[in-house]
């Protein structure tokens, strides 16, 4: 018995010794050179908070560009970074896992908030700050979307998780980062497939495969109702935002949500 024990560690370390996890020491940045490696995977999660469908997704981003490969393997390397001393498995907060793959394969786990780590006892994460995560987070989508539509509410980019989508002439959006755009309360209700965004005595309720939004419990027909796509729900925005009281316009496939601070 004890010798089948023995047998079983040494393949389950050996297992283990066969990832080549990156390490660091506290106050210390990586050094990757971008030419060991054509492909990066990079994986987010946002915990707990996020798991409904309806709401902020889990989102990936994978490339084998040369180019994009080197810019993230820049942004990596300006991180100081620190073992993360949280032992736990809680799945709150946001963490991200970095797979690089090549010539060499380094694979990081970081969380953003030291108590807020998912992985298990074996892997190796790191914290780091929120401005290096932000940093990260705005390339990577700068990468992936960069040929999709572009959203700005107030001159500011709306940065969803989900790209906007067009359908029949009208472009459809996340919910959330509309909503924080907008200073909004947002409830989901996950059974029907909709949500109720208020603010300031208004109230618009979009559900899913619907030819009309709820504004104030009165059914306003729209050209193109709230979608699901990729396990999101998105709505019609220029439907949404005139029902509010701002102003939509389209310019340079982009859309320029206005609140008319100005005119007040």
């Amino acid at each position: 018995m004890k010798k089948h024990f023995c047998l079983l560690l040494i393949l389950v370390l050996s297992a283990f010794s066969s990832l080549n996890i990156a390490y660091a020491n506290e106050d210390t940045r990586f050094s990757f050179d971008s030419n060991d490696y054509d492909m990066v995977n990079i994986s987010y999660s946002h915990g707990q908070g996020f798991l409904y469908l309806l709401t902020r997704p889990n989102y990936n981003y994978l490339t084998t560009d040369t180019e994009a490969i080197k810019n993230i393997v820049d942004c990596l390397n300006s991180f100081s970074v620190s073992p993360s001393d949280s032992s736990g498995t809680s799945s709150d907060g946001i963490y991200l896992t970095v797979s690089l793959r090549g010539q060499k394969t380094d694979t990081i786990h970081f969380d953003l908030l030291p108590m807020t780590a998912h992985h298990s006892g074996i892997d190796a994460a790191y914290s780091f700050t929120a401005d290096d995560y932000n940093r990260l987070t705005d390339l990577i989508y700068s990468l992936k979307y960069k040929d999709s539509i572009k959203i700005y509410f107030d001159n500011t980019e709306l940065k969803p998780d989900i790209a906007p989508q067009m359908e029949s002439g009208r472009t459809l959006i996340p919910a959330q980062p509309l909503a924080d755009a907008m200073g909004a309360d947002v409830i989901w209700d996950i059974e029907n497939s909709s949500v109720t965004i208020s603010k300031d005595g208004i109230s618009v309720c979009c559900e899913a495969d619907k030819d009309y939004i709820v504004v104030n419990d009165n059914n306003v027909p729209v050209d193109i109702g709230a979608k699901i796509y990729d396990h999101a729900l998105l709505l019609p925005i220029r439907s949404v935002c005139e029902a509010f009281g701002y102003t939509v316009d389209w310019e340079n496939n982009s859309v320029y949500i206005n609140s008319n601070l100005d005119n007040e």
